[in-house]
This record gives structure tokens, sequence and C-alpha cells, in this order.
């Protein structure tokens, strides 16, 4: 009789246990957040270090970019996606195919989708609830892939501050919507106006994202363009997010825009010292206008703009300071192409 008693006690206490755990997240499954850290599947800290891959409107150069970033030495890239409303729609194969290119070299594929760029005062652009549609048609392709994607929910959503409301219910609801489908990724939340948050706003309100989604798994991203034409405006910025210690990331940047000054040399450097990730705008593709944000003149690997340069090969730039992922393992026949092209950087 006793051990009867001692075997129930003893199965009760293990079905305890288990429901017990089943209520613990599990510890490093994918990249996960820890105070203003991002940490990879391994549980090691990873600062994102790359750029932006204009895949929407010039996918016959997205291979060629993928391997250029392996040689530049970049952990991550930045792609543009669409939806069909404004360019062709992006097919679940070919969301497939880039991201098993990225990972085979060790590279994290961060996707995002690019018509809601300006929602409100862009007549094309559309909100975050239309593009939900079509991130639910990534599931299945998305599941299982927390080590090496993140999840942009859409490019500069809304053009000003006073689209506060526009803002941020619309990412509250679309994080839950998808983590009730399952999905775990790091979510990134791009700022307001036109991403640059010029009224400071996305500090005050990320908290409340955050708290808002059931695994708090949540980076925050704002593009800095001519709203940071000095360092202060830059330290500034990044002393609201250390403030709240929430992650932060610089998710496009370049060194000057629509003929006003960035100053991109304190973006790099101070980056580097808050530990806030980059990712330059862009590789190529970029019009007429802006095509000194050409990182590759013409997408040539081999012939680098001025802003190339000094993003990928100058001080505090991808070279010298960018780390893979120790969630990735590189096959010995892709190592080749790894790094390549550093060797004009300040390391080599």
């Amino acid at each position: 009789m006793l051990s009867r008693v001692l075997l129930h006690t003893s199965r009760c206490l293990l079905l305890s246990l288990l429901a017990l755990l089943s209520f613990v997240p599990l510890l490093h499954a994918g990249f996960s957040v820890k105070g203003a850290a991002v940490m990879d599947g391994k549980g090691q800290p990873f600062v994102i270090s790359g750029f932006n891959v204009t895949h929407a409107w010039l996918p016959q150069n997205t291979p060629v970019a993928i391997n250029a970033a392996a040689a530049y030495g970049a952990n991550t890239i930045r792609l543009v996606l669409s939806n069909g409303h404004i360019w062709r729609k992006t097919s679940i194969d070919e969301v497939l195919a880039i991201i098993t290119q990225a990972k085979s070299l060790g590279i994290v594929t961060m996707l995002e989708v690019h018509e809601t760029t300006g929602f409100g005062a862009n007549s094309a652009a559309i909100s975050i609830a239309e593009v939900m549609p079509y991130w639910l048609s990534l599931v299945d392709v998305l599941k299982g892939s927390e080590d090496y994607v993140m999840i942009n929910i859409g490019n500069e959503p809304v053009h000003g501050e006073g689209e506060l409301a526009n803002w941020k219910q619309p990412h509250i609801d679309a994080i839950q919507a998808l983590r009730s489908v399952g999905l775990k990724h790091l979510l990134v939340v791009d700022a307001l106006s036109y991403g640059q948050d010029y009224g400071r706003l996305m500090a005050k309100h990320a908290p409340d994202i955050t708290r808002a989604d059931p695994l708090h798994n949540v980076l925050y991203s704002v593009h800095m363009y001519q709203v940071y034409p000095t360092a202060l405006k830059v330290k500034q910025y990044f002393d609201d997010f250390k403030a709240i210690d929430l992650p932060l990331i610089v998710g496009e940047f370049g060194d000057e825009h629509q003929g006003s000054p960035v100053d991109e040399d304190a973006i790099i450097n101070l980056a580097a010292q808050y530990q806030v990730g980059l990712l330059a705008w862009s590789w190529t593709g970029n019009n007429k206008e802006n095509q000194h944000l050409d990182l590759a003149i013409k997408g040539d690997v081999d012939k680098l703009s001025t802003w190339g340069q000094r993003f990928l090969l100058g001080e505090n730039g991808v070279c010298q300071k960018s780390q893979l992922t120790t969630s990735l393992l590189v096959e010995l026949e892709q190592q080749k192409l790894l790094r390549t092209r550093c060797i004009n950087s300040p390391t080599k």
C-alpha cells in the first residue's frame, strides 16, 4: 500500500513539474531580448551589422548582394519585400530561397514589407493591418527559422508624429496576431515619421508595445537621415533607449539625404559605443536623386561608392566590427566566401 502511495505521489510531482515547465519560456529559442541587448539562439549577444537589399524592385540583384554581404563581413541583411500592392508580389518561394542562401553564409535575414511607407501621407501606402495577410501567408515558411530570421512588420509605417494612433495599436495588434499563429521570432518595429521619429516618441511608447507581446521579444528601429545631422541628435536618441533598457537598431541611414547632411560618422561611432545595430541603406538600386546611397556602384562588388567604403571598410565599419551569429554553423565550402573583401579594413 505504501509503495502505491509513493508511486502515486511521484507521478503527481512529475506531472506538476511538467505542467510548470510548460509555462516557462524556453531560453534562447531563436533571437531574444535581454534588456537593451539582442541575444542569439545560443544566448550570446548579437549586434546587427549589415545593409538593406532592395529585392522588391531589383530581385535580380539579390543573390549577388547576399554574397557581397558575406564578403564584407555583414551578419544581417534587411530584405525589402512586397505584398503586391505597389510592386510585384514577393512569392513564398522567393522568400524561402533568399533565407536559405543567407543562412548558408551565416547571415540573418530581416524581412520587411515596404508598402506601409508613409501611410497617411503617401496615397499609395497601406496600413500595418493591410500587410498582415501577407505575413500570415508566410507562416509555414517562417516557423522554425527563429535562429536566422527576424520580422520587421512594416517599413516606415506612418508619415508623422500626429499618426501615433495609426502606429502604436496597429503594431500591438500585429504582434499579437503573429504570436497567435505560433511565430516566436524577434519582431522589429519601425519608428514614426517615415522612420525618423523627429519627435522622439518611440521610446515613450515602446515599453507598452513590449508588454503587449506575450514573449516580450521586440526590437525597435529608427531610420537616421536628415533629422540626425549632429552627434548630439544621435546621442540623445540612443540615450532615450538606454534609459528604458530596450533594444534599438538604426534600420536605415546614409551619409546624406535629399541634399541635407547626416552625421554618418557619429551614427557609426556612437552605435559601436552603445552596441546599437546598424543597417545601411542600401546595397544598390536607388533612384538618381539618391544614387549616392548605393553602397556599390551599379551593384558591382568591386566598386564601392564613397558611402560604401565608409560603412563597410571604415573605422567601426562592418569589416571591423561585425560578428556572425553563433546560432548558425557555416559549411566549410561556404567559408571561403566570408570576409574576402575586408583586406582594406582598418583591422587588416
